[in-house]
């Protein structure tokens, strides 16, 4: 059960039920007004209250924290529980994969083989762990060439694959479907990562779905062309 502590102490805007906001009303009634747990709880409530109706924020205009909040209900109790008690938290994360396609014009871009290694990839046969919920926010692309995908200077993405199609399924939904890789062009663009395309629609990726992301290029690339690929987003885990 939440109390007042657990309630004011979360930077989460965890949903609440009515018996939680009950006793927590319970809790500030009894404070004298110039408690200063009480004026954070009411400030607290004051901010739930104003984030519904006339007070909402766009959806693009929300940080990926507020956007991963806003679809709590879509996880299990136990993780919205495990907010709630701060044993789990949201912090920001980049999932990459490093990984060389030599003059192939087609590429799966992570393989349900691939390990987590350092400068290949953070992450296991192209899933995320048991309980880890991530939601991207965006995806940035680049390209390279060298004989070792770790030790590529990646930069924009060549013009053989930015004249190609990019697509990207979870599981078996396909959530970025078949597109042009010029989103992925940021040349003479100063304001943003290199490569980097926005979700107008962040997208959340459950724990042990597999995360596919493929390239159709505008033919044979260079010898020992290596891409590497970025989820950013946030992710729920172990606090």
């Amino acid at each position: 059960m939440l109390g007042l502590n657990g309630f004011i102490g979360s930077d989460v805007e965890f949903p609440v039920t009515e018996q939680e906001m009950d006793g927590i009303i319970a809790e500030i009634n009894g404070l004298g007004a110039a408690s200063p747990v009480r004026r954070a709880a009411v400030k607290k409530i004051t901010r739930k209250v104003n984030s519904k109706g006339g007070g909402m924020v766009a959806t693009n205009n929300l940080s990926a924290k507020a956007e991963i909040e806003s679809r709590l209900y879509l996880m299990p109790q136990e993780i919205v529980e495990g907010l709630k008690a701060q044993t789990l938290q949201i912090s920001d994360a980049e999932l990459y994969c490093n990984k060389s396609i030599d003059v192939a014009a087609y590429a799966e871009l992570w393989a349900n083989s691939d390990v987590a290694l350092a400068g290949v990839t953070n992450i296991n046969n192209r899933k995320l762990e048991p309980s880890q919920y991530f939601l991207m926010t965006g995806i940035s692309l680049m390209s390279g060439t060298g004989a070792d995908a770790k030790a590529v200077d990646y930069g924009l993405i060549a013009a053989i694959i930015k004249n190609g199609d990019f697509q990207l399924t979870i599981g078996q939904k396909i959530v970025v479907p078949k597109t042009s890789c010029y989103i992925f062009d940021t040349d003479g663009v100063t304001n943003t990562k290199v490569g980097y395309y926005k979700l107008e629609n962040p997208k959340l990726i459950p724990p042990q779905t597999e995360i596919k992301p493929e390239i159709w290029c505008g033919g044979a690339n260079a010898a020992t062309t290596c891409i590497r690929i970025v989820l950013h987003g946030v992710i729920v885990t172990k606090n």
